[in-house]
């Protein structure tokens, strides 16, 4: 599953950087990885789909990736390789299904009431944890919350805590039987089943986190030995953990306990697998590779070699439009950036140089879709009524609309000069790495220039991009000894007091999981003044009142007012402009022939997200 965080533009390299969970997201992470190596997220279920022969056990399946796992322990995994690796030995919860009902795996039944305020969970009463550690009982999933989950004063550094409570009011959790808990709201949410990360809890048994909480003693729990091998995790998931060997390789067995074969509503022979491997390699073109001679079964594949392998008779290609990703450029708003950005008709008309279609084409090579304001135009709260499109390029006018916006710059000779008469220079900073974001950079400095601007190209790898951009602080401010309020590393303070260390002006190779099922909780890290990533400073129009919105929208008693309600913020962010809106990026897998069972054409996201799982839909033919 996926999540929300800033991540690499660029659909060979993908990184994930503080996810809070998108939606059906399992892999609730700090700071995951995710690239072309890794294969689609895992969720299971039964879907409709492309086979050409009856399931049957048998083979191994092969994933390849280029970066290690960090953990096995799930509170602590903040990458979404270990992510990948934990979906082999442990299930959760449920997960969203495409016709958006919670369908249960470790819970039978996830049920919320009339009133949207009280969700009760029903545990499968065959799930066992490894050795003598017994039975998975609704014990284990409230010592994990009192201890873990929902401690604020996080000892065991859980980085989603925040998200067991609701305009900061606790969760309350009500044990009403071995097998059956409650969560009581502190207030409606009708929208909820989108995010309740109970759903996606992987509680740990109590007999082992009795051991470290009276001490609050989180390095010994993380050297415990059970932990480590995985041995805690008995019949929870669809396989077993034979080896790790770091920076190399993991090796799984099918679980002959699985206790997903009891269910009536599964298959009672999953996994279709006898095992399975990770593989780590050095690079994404050397998995590429093993994907053409059978070296790895599946892989995310890079927009320029699709068709290479669509022409391949021993691997197919399925693609589909609901990626996870929205990508935009990022203008600094910021002390330390030019201040005509500060102005909603400079960032219109510095849009409106832009032609998404040639974009998405000459970038993406058509696999992208583009984007108008914060959703995909696929999401269950986009209306095409109200949004304003740049419609670009259309270079004169927006010329004249940066002039007329702009008292004190005029034009000369082509060139805008500012008040000390010099044309405006800009800094575009840009992620190094992925092709699709060089193209992408060199396509707007040549569009920008023709806006008679000089744009000057800054090219620094990821973490530099995070640390040295992206973050800031009071500290790089000069005048500045405090800031008013300091929302998080990326928004360290108000736009004239937080700054980054290093100065710049327009950003590219950074995009976000758009959230589509729970757009609020993005729009509010992203665009609201004190939002937990809005490192570029934008501040929203004070008459909009943002942040009452976004609430509203949480809290809503159905979808179709959410839908209402959020339709004022999709069509006053598509006019601000706060990052150039510009693409979502599509799905694009390479797999080997023999693997049968394939979704190839999901009804929605979650059919997408939720589909070709290798826990329990994909196997190989004969």
């Amino acid at each position: 599953m996926s999540k929300k965080g800033p991540i690499p533009h660029g659909i060979d390299r993908r990184k994930y950087l503080a996810s809070i969970g998108l939606a059906a997201g399992v892999s609730v992470a700090g700071c995951s990885t995710r690239d072309s190596s890794t294969t689609p997220t895992e969720s299971g279920g039964n879907q409709t789909t492309t086979s050409k022969s009856q399931p049957s056990v048998g083979g191994q399946w092969i994933q390849g990736q280029t970066s290690g796992v960090q953990t096995l322990i799930p509170f602590l995994s903040t990458d979404e390789i270990s992510d990948y690796a934990l979906a082999r030995v442990l299930d959760y919860g449920a997960f969203i299904s495409p016709d958006l009902e919670p369908k249960g795996l470790w819970f039978e039944n996830w049920e919320m009431n009339d009133a949207n305020d009280v969700i009760r969970y029903k545990l499968r009463e065959n799930l066992q944890y490894g050795g003598d550690l017994g039975q998975v009982t609704v014990d284990d999933y409230l010592y994990n919350l009192k201890h873990i989950h929902q401690n604020k004063e996080n000892w065991a550094g859980y980085n989603y805590v925040s998200k067991f409570y609701i305009d900061g009011e606790p969760i309350n959790y009500v044990k009403e039987g071995k097998y059956t808990f409650r969560a009581e709201l502190p207030s409606a949410r009708a929208n909820r089943m989108f995010n309740d990360y109970t759903m996606w809890m992987r509680p740990l048994p109590k007999g082992i986190l009795e051991k470290y909480v009276p001490s609050k003693d989180i390095q010994g729990l993380k050297k415990d030995e059970q932990l480590v091998d995985a041995s805690w995790t008995g019949n929870l998931g669809p396989f077993t953990l034979d080896e790790w060997k770091r920076q190399s390789h993991l090796t799984f067995t099918r679980n002959e306990n699985y206790y997903l074969r009891e269910a009536e509503e599964f298959p009672d022979d999953i996994p279709y697998f006898e095992s399975y491997k990770m593989q780590q390699f050095n690079s994404t073109s050397a998995i590429s590779s093993a994907l053409k001679t059978g070296g790895v079964t599946a892989t995310g594949l890079n927009p320029f070699k699709a068709d290479t392998f669509k022409q391949a008779d021993d691997v197919q290609v399925v693609t589909n439009k609901y990626g996870s990703g929205l990508f935009y450029v990022t203008l600094n708003q910021r002390l330390n950036g030019w201040e005509g950005f500060r102005n909603k008709d400079v960032r219109q008309a510095f849009a409106m140089a832009l032609d998404k279609q040639t974009m998405i084409q000459n970038i993406q090579q058509g696999y992208a879709t583009p984007a108008h304001t914060w959703s995909p135009v696929w999401g269950p709260y986009y209306s095409e009524e109200g949004i304003w499109k740049p419609n670009g390029p259309r270079i004169e006018e927006a010329k004249s609309k940066i002039e007329s916006a702009l008292d004190s710059y005029t034009y000369e000779n082509g060139k805008l000069k500012g008040p000390d008469g010099n044309q405006v220079e800009l800094k575009l900073a840009w992620v190094t790495g992925a092709k699709t974001t060089k193209l992408t950079k060199d396509y707007l400095q040549s569009q920008f220039n023709k806006l008679g601007v000089s744009v000057t190209l800054e090219g620094v790898n990821w973490t530099t991009m995070l640390g040295k951009y992206c973050k800031n602080s009071a500290s790089n401010t000069e005048g500045v000894s405090e800031a008013d309020w300091v929302a998080s590393p990326f928004n360290g303070g108000p736009w004239d007091q937080s700054t980054s260390p290093r100065d710049w002006d327009i950003m590219t190779g950074v995009g976000f999981d758009h959230g589509a099922y729970t757009p609020w909780s993005v729009i509010q890290m992203l665009f609201t003044t004190r939002g937990s990533y809005n490192w570029a400073g934008y501040v929203p129009p004070e008459s909009f009142n943002l942040d009452t919105k976004l609430q509203e929208a949480a809290a809503a008693g159905s979808r179709e007012k959410t839908k209402s309600l959020l339709q004022s913020t999709m069509n006053m962010l598509s006019e601000e402009q706060p990052v150039l809106f510009s693409m979502t990026e599509k799905v694009l897998t390479g797999y080997r022939d023999r693997v049968a069972g394939l979704e190839t054409d999901p009804e929605n996201f979650y059919g997408a997200v939720n589909g070709n799982s290798k826990n329990r839909q994909l196997y190989f033919e004969g």
